[in-house]
């Protein structure tokens, strides 16, 4: 809105803004543009005759009619700022009565325009447009907007204008070296644009896709505040990142947590003296905590009822008063957009928080109430689950997990996928982990996130879809079920090895994919199971290409034997299920390798050891086996496939592409399974 806008609007005009849209930036930019006098209300105990008095006591008697008449009359003009926070603080009796008092102000007045400008969240700019159109005052809304790239660049410039060190020298590294600040600032805003989908290659362009929450100044002044670096030309220095196994995860978990921080400080300061607690008094420190937000919240989308245990610290009488003044300002959080989350990185963080953390021991809500009345899951969930979730004592890596959450990891890292991200699920001696492999190619490079749940029930249950990915549970069974519409969907380069295995749908779909953009070449799915598969007799059964699906399991039914492949057969004792995944697993190695003229197939090393194997056991054993057999080798940062040597086996390169492995790859399986580590590995 422009100045001239502003003059043309009716006497008061009541600017608000989703959560903390920069209200108190866009009213301090607006007093200085129009030269007029500030309020801050939040310092003031407002209620009848609060606005007048102060006048009065700033401008003297003398000054004060003299102001006020030129008010009425617009030529002058007035900007209060923190109308929520002086709802919060001095509670709904006394907010109106100062609403009041801004009425009887303008009560003469001629109505030119925009004699009074107030910056609130949504409850508290409804309750002053009410009270402001029953007293007879000519009122207006606006809507602060989401900022420009410019001007979120500037709000951060700004923001880190206001710092300054201990000893109170002020912080000027984001001015005195500019080329390497802004290039620290372009990539991490770049990182975060693209997480949310945004072209690497120019975000700014596409600003309007990722506007709501990089041009959200709640989000910048937490950016702001992990850009005062002493260095920004150091990688180690830029929020960490080159000490986070996920990048994403922890840059988004920080930007969020700092904006429920900031929520909660200011809650404790302003309702510190209407409970009558020192600022410094430890029991501040358990009012509105991120686990007490996350419920309200939860509460708060779900619209239910049922009403949130309080801190345990506040007495009866502390707690009416908290619960009362906590009211009007819930519905203004910056996680909230009217009834709705402000955006999928919220709504995500919601989810995992409850995922994680055992709400029910504090509050006494149950973990799944809270997931109920969480929006749907987004491609941030599972980045944040890694970061909140502790960390496993015995491997100080890996993260762990309920096993309920696993079918949710698997959809959001399908939500999110580049196309070549990857999911490995087996089944341990003691616990079951779960590996997401993101693609090495992409802008989030080397990220691989590991979990494990310990003492797993024995049976994993996931939804429809799956994505690309290998489920081996060699002491356990695995249910696969249905989307609403009773399909459920595989593939590409799925391989499912299970001891049990049950469908719970009216039809399955596989498709399978083009692996290379010179080829027609497709990824097969493979399903065993070491006992009959149980499903609908009626069952519907489509593969796309018709070998894109192998199956194996004893007294298969009529559906399935068009999808019949030759078992495996060795020398040495291996069990079926352990030879089927040795079998995919050197299929999976040769087809990694890419057709070159200038040589033999070659390809990054990460791209085999990360995206390839990962942590797949028997994908490992099968590489390995490979190299010891001159099949593959390894030079430097590259693997390659040795041609010469393959074709000693009678196999040319585009036959490794059949769509019966066990048959073109049997004289290679036998020679694999005489190798000691092999039979060691089948013999575990």
């Amino acid at each position: 809105m422009t100045l001239n806008e502003i003059a043309e609007t009716p006497s008061v005009l009541l600017i608000t803004a989703p959560g903390a849209m920069g209200k108190s930036a866009a009213s301090l930019a607006i007093a200085s543009k129009l030269n007029c006098p500030i309020v801050d209300v939040t310092r003031l105990p407002v209620g009848v005759h609060s606005l007048t008095g102060l006048l009065t006591s700033v401008l003297g008697w003398t000054q004060f009619p003299h102001y006020l008449q030129e008010l009425q009359n617009g030529e002058a003009c007035l900007v209060l700022d923190g109308l929520d926070e002086a709802q919060l603080k001095s509670g709904r009796d006394h907010y109106i009565a100062f609403i009041d008092d801004v009425a009887s102000i303008l009560r003469n007045s001629i109505g030119i325009g925009g004699q009074i400008l107030m910056f609130g969240r949504t409850d508290a700019i409804e309750t002053a447009y009410l009270q402001l159109t029953d007293r007879g005052i000519s009122t207006s809304l606006a809507t602060i907007q989401p900022l420009t790239h410019e001007q979120s660049c500037q709000l951060i410039d700004s923001t880190l204008d206001s710092f300054s060190d201990d000893g109170g020298l002020q912080f000027t590294v984001h001015r005195r070296f500019r080329v390497p600040f802004e290039s620290m600032r372009d990539k991490i805003l770049t990182d975060i644009a693209v997480a949310l989908g945004a072209d690497s290659t120019d975000f700014k362009s596409s600003w309007d896709q990722v506007a709501e929450f990089l041009g959200y100044p709640p989000v910048l002044l937490v950016l702001a505040e992990a850009m005062a670096v002493s260095n920004p030309s150091s990688a180690s220095q830029v929020l960490n990142l080159s000490e986070q196994r996920s990048t994403r995860g922890e840059l988004l978990r920080r930007i969020v947590e700092g904006i429920l921080e900031r929520e909660a400080e200011k809650v404790r300061k302003q309702l510190s003296d209407v409970l009558n607690i020192e600022i410094d008094d430890p029991r501040l420190h358990l009012i509105f905590t991120t686990e007490e937000q996350v419920l309200r919240l939860a509460a708060y989308l779900s619209r239910s009822p049922s009403e949130v245990l309080l801190p345990s610290p506040l007495e009866p009488a502390e707690k009416t008063l908290y619960e009362e003044h906590l009211t009007t300002f819930l519905p203004d959080h910056p996680f909230l957009k009217g009834h709705q989350t402000a955006g999928v990185v919220f709504s995500d963080y919601l989810r995992a928080y409850a995922s994680t953390i055992d709400l029910g021991a504090l509050h006494g809500v149950g973990r799944q109430e809270i997931l109920e009345a969480c929006p749907s899951l987004g491609p941030f969930f599972v980045h944040f689950i890694h970061g909140l979730a502790p960390v496993d004592p015995d491997t100080h890596q890996l993260r762990v997990i309920p096993e309920s959450i696993i079918d949710d990891l698997l959809k959001s890292t399908l939500v999110g996928s580049s196309g070549r991200d990857m999911f490995v699920i087996f089944m341990g001696r003691s616990a079951l982990h779960l590996t997401l492999i993101h693609d090495v190619n992409s802008d989030w490079e080397d990220e691989i996130l590991a979990f494990v749940v310990p003492q797993p029930s024995g049976i994993v249950e996931l939804t429809s879809p799956l994505g690309s990915g290998l489920i081996a549970l060699n002491e356990g069974g695995l249910i696969l079920r249905s989307s609403t519409s009773g399909e459920f969907q595989i593939g590409p380069g799925t391989n499912i090895f299970t001891d049990e295995l049950e469908i719970l749908a009216t039809s399955l779909t596989v498709v399978g994919r083009s692996v290379s953009t010179d080829s027609d070449a497709i990824e097969h799915s493979m399903i065993f199971s070491q006992t009959p598969v149980r499903h609908d007799s009626q069952l519907q059964i489509q593969a796309h290409p018709p070998e894109s699906l192998n199956c194996d399991w004893p007294n298969e039914s009529h559906q399935w034997r068009p999808y019949k492949r030759t078992t495996p057969e060795s020398a040495t004792d291996i069990p079926t299920q352990k030879s089927w995944q040795l079998v995919i697993g050197i299929r999976k190695v040769f087809l990694t390798f890419k057709a070159s003229v200038a040589g033999d197939p070659s390809i990054y090393g990460e791209m085999l050891d990360k995206l390839v194997v990962g942590r797949n056991v028997a994908y490992a054993v099968a590489r390995d086996a490979l190299i010891e057999l001159d099949l593959v080798r390894k030079d430097g940062n590259r693997y390659s496939l040795n041609v010469a040597r393959l074709a000693q086996y009678g196999i040319n390169y585009p036959s490794l592409r059949t769509a019966d492995p066990a048959t073109t790859l049997a004289s290679i399986y036998a020679d694999v399974c005489k190798l000691d580590r092999v039979i060691a590995w089948a013999a575990t």
